[in-house]
Parts: C-alpha cells; sequence; structure tokens
C-alpha cells in the first residue's frame, strides 16, 4: 500500500496555517510591549520569534506546494501591492509582487525583522522586514502580515468556490 506520493496541501490547512499567523502578527505588540508582562527573562520574545518565523515559513511552503498542485489554472494568484514595499538593487526585479512572490521571498529570506513603536496608540499592524539577497544583491520585503493573510483567506476562498 502506497501512503504518500505527491506532495498534498489542502485549503483547510493553508487557512489553519494563515489564521495562525494573522494571531501572532496582531497580538505581538500587547505581548511584548504594550501588556502587562515584564518578560525581564526575554524568554517570550525569543518564543515568540521563533513561533512567528516558523509559522511564516510554513505558510509560504504550504502556499507554494498549493501553486505546485495546480491552483493557479484555476485562480490567478492576485496582486497585493498594497500590503508593503518591495526594494531591491537588482534593476530587472518586478515592482508588483503577488502572493507567490511574498512566500518565495520568505522561504529565501536571510533574516525576518519586526519593530514595535512603544507609544500608546502605536500601529496594531506593525511592518515585518524580510531580508535577503539575491546574486549577492540586496532586498528587502516590507510587509504588514496580517494583511498579507487576509489576502491569502481572500485567495483561498476563491480557489475553494472555482
Amino acid at each position: 500500500m502506497k501512503i504518500l506520493g505527491k506532495y498534498k496541501v489542502s485549503t483547510d490547512f493553508i487557512r489553519s496555517l494563515t489564521i495562525n499567523c494573522h494571531a501572532l502578527d496582531l497580538s505581538a505588540h500587547h505581548l511584548l510591549v504594550g501588556g502587562i508582562h515584564s518578560d525581564s527573562s526575554l524568554r517570550t520574545k525569543e518564543i515568540y520569534e521563533e513561533k512567528i518565523s516558523t509559522s511564516l515559513l510554513s505558510l509560504a511552503v504550504a502556499v507554494r506546494t498549493l501553486l505546485y498542485q495546480g491552483v493557479e489554472l484555476l485562480v490567478e494568484c492576485p496582486n497585493i501591492n498594497c500590503i508593503g514595499f518591495y526594494k531591491s538593487e537588482r534593476n530587472n526585479d518586478k515592482a508588483r509582487v503577488s502572493i507567490k512572490d511574498v512566500c518565495d521571498k520568505i522561504i529565501h529570506a536571510d533574516s525576518i525583522d519586526r519593530e514595535f513603536e512603544e507609544i500608546e496608540n502605536a500601529d496594531p499592524r506593525p511592518m515585518t522586514f524580510i531580508k535577503g539577497s539575491y546574486h549577492k544583491k540586496p532586498w528587502q520585503l516590507d510587509i504588514s502580515v496580517s494583511m498579507f493573510c487576509e489576502y491569502v483567506l481572500n485567495w483561498v476562498d476563491k480557489i475553494e468556490k472555482a
């Protein structure tokens, strides 16, 4: 009996990973900066950083796997330029960014950084800075993870309706 053949990822699995990433993004400021938890040992911060980075990577790999399964033939992977900014020193890099492109950047990133404003009315959707290089030329994608997740959920809805 053959148990596994090709990699298989369902839209339900992607939806679950997306919800996790969305929740991690929106809870970060309150948990790490604005809440009552002091985290004097920084263990909560360390665990949070590991959880958000591994969750984002898992989501990116799952989305790319779903695309390899032929989903893009049913529903086009939309451009989502409004979730952030892409900077690169390569002249031929494109300015438009799709869900697939964001996933590729997450997978190939050298680092993922976040900054939190320690002010009373801080933006609840912090920017995440995904950085890497291609042929020794640095690139950076600055995104709102929660907005990216909402676009992924909308895309999954379209896939399920197709």
